[in-house]
């Protein structure tokens, strides 16, 4: 111990926190009865929340100019728990509590994935893009998603 270098504690930013917390919670939620407990707790909610924020943070804080035509930087941790907000929505995908839980969540997952298929960073493009499969694959989805253009 005396002969390791003496450095100052490194803070932890509430980014790592958070990417920790979502990993967890997308490995829990590959079981069936997890996610329907994340379900029942009001978790596509928040889900679909999360989201729409974490797409809007990759872009840029404005939402009505042109803050949406390109991606704001190369923020690790922010691509990082968009990346891990992508692998969560796509095991809700075909889920009937998702379509019957009512317009306002499929919509802000539809209106989130439409703009990350803008970005330039290659994994959160992949990651929509599979979420994206995945929702086409259930007819409900198919309509809404195409009026977005």
């Amino acid at each position: 111990r005396r002969f390791l270098p003496q450095r100052p504690p490194q803070p932890v930013q509430a980014s790592d926190h958070r990417l920790r917390v979502l990993q967890s919670l997308r490995v829990l939620l590959r079981d069936e009865r997890h996610r329907d407990t994340f379900v029942e707790l009001g978790g596509l909610d928040a889900l679909g929340e999360t989201l729409a924020a974490s797409t809007h943070e990759h872009f840029g804080e404005g939402v009505g100019d042109d803050a949406l035509l390109s991606p704001r930087g190369s923020d690790s941790y922010a691509s990082e728990i968009l990346v891990e907000l992508l692998s969560i929505t796509k095991r809700f995908a075909d889920a009937e509590a998702l379509l019957a839980h009512g317009g306002g969540v499929a919509r802000a997952l539809h209106e989130s994935l439409a703009l990350l298929l803008r970005s330039h960073e290659a994994l959160v493009l992949q990651c929509a893009l599979v979420a994206l499969a995945q929702l086409l694959r259930t007819h409900a989805h198919r309509e809404p998603l195409a009026a977005l253009g």
